[in-house]
């Protein structure tokens, strides 16, 4: 009977999914918090840990923005504790003029993931990790004059 309520515990202490937190919440900052329309946005943190995978913002439009599509980083390499990462999100090409990336007129909902990288002994395949969410913050696009 003892064991019951020691899973539950270690449960908990793993979080959610069961899996233990590749890194606890970040605070996340978006440069710049207001951008125009064809200006890209970068996302910065600094690193609570030295992890082994990497890193990916994603931006999503809110409900005002609607028709537009959803943003995300290239992905970039995890790095030591206590160094700065930063993300780049781009406009998107605009219909009709694919030379002329814009934004949408809006707020925008960034998410950033950790996937951690999976090892496997040659030839044989072992799966993928999952991108697991560390932080959000938001960015509004104004119309350029």
């Amino acid at each position: 009977m003892r064991v019951v309520p020691l899973l539950m515990v270690l449960g908990l202490l793993a979080g959610p999914s069961g899996v233990a937190s590749a890194e606890k919440r970040l605070r996340l900052s978006a440069h710049p918090g207001r951008a125009m329309q064809s200006q890209p946005v970068v996302i910065r943190f600094r690193t609570r840990e030295t992890l082994d995978g990497v890193y990916l913002a994603q931006a999503r439009p809110s409900a005002e923005a609607r028709g537009c599509d959803a943003r995300s980083s290239r992905a970039a390499r995890a790095r030591r504790s206590g160094r700065v990462v930063r993300l780049r999100l781009f406009p998107a090409a605009v219909e009709g003029d694919p030379a002329m990336p814009r934004w949408c007129v809006g707020v925008y909902r960034v998410k950033v993931l950790f996937k951690q990288t999976v090892r496997c002994i040659p030839r044989v395949q072992c799966g993928d990790s999952v991108a697991r969410p560390l932080g959000s913050t938001t960015f509004t696009v104004v119309a350029e004059p």
